[in-house]
């Protein structure tokens, strides 16, 4: 015995099948990489960093948001062992939500969830590296603000003297809050 020790066994059917095989299996070694253990498949390392990894310190309509993000994402690349995952994979995931027609936002959202999940994977030494860093991804959105008229502001200033929260709507209007933000003033999830 060799103190610990594995052998790796590769079977292929031609040599140069076999040399590629034994030379991936030496790269994952000088990246620290298990390449003995049999490695999840995309779907199965999602459900696992969700519901083990993240649940501990995620809030739930953060951990609701990867559960909706995986459900884009597996159909498309769930059955793919984490190992064999390549960018061109993920980039097939982006391009089939937006053919589905999701905004571009929705798409960046799974983007930054798959990859915090893979480089989670990185850092547990399942893969080397992280297919996702390297994928394209569609521009953001940009929304053109129409802010209110001076009448449209005196109209809300009025209706907000006769509210009981109307202060809030005072400060918001007047240091040009988003609706959210003036919401969170209040102490209100919307």
């Amino acid at each position: 015995a060799r103190g610990g020790q594995k052998r790796i066994v590769r079977r292929a059917r031609t040599l140069t099948e076999l040399q590629k095989k034994i030379d991936e299996a030496r790269s994952q070694l000088g990246l620290g990489v298990k390449v003995a253990d049999k490695k999840p498949t995309v779907e199965k390392w999602l459900k696992e960093w969700i519901e083990e990894i993240r649940s501990i310190s995620a809030a739930p309509k953060t951990m609701s948001g990867y559960r909706t993000d995986s459900g884009h994402i597996n159909p498309v690349i769930g059955r793919i062992r984490i190992d064999k995952l390549t960018t061109k994979d993920v980039i097939r995931v982006y391009a089939s939500m937006i053919r589905k027609g999701l905004s571009a936002s929705t798409v960046l959202h799974a983007h930054r969830t798959l990859h915090a999940a893979l480089e989670t994977a990185v850092k547990h030494r399942l893969i080397g590296y992280n297919p996702a860093t390297a994928a394209e991804l569609p521009p953001e959105e940009e929304f053109e603000i129409d802010p209110l008229s001076r009448a449209e502001s005196m109209g809300v200033l009025a209706k907000a003297r006769t509210l009981r929260n109307g202060a809030r709507w005072l400060v918001a209007l007047s240091a040009g809050l988003p609706q959210g933000e003036a919401f969170a003033l209040a102490g209100v999830e919307h």
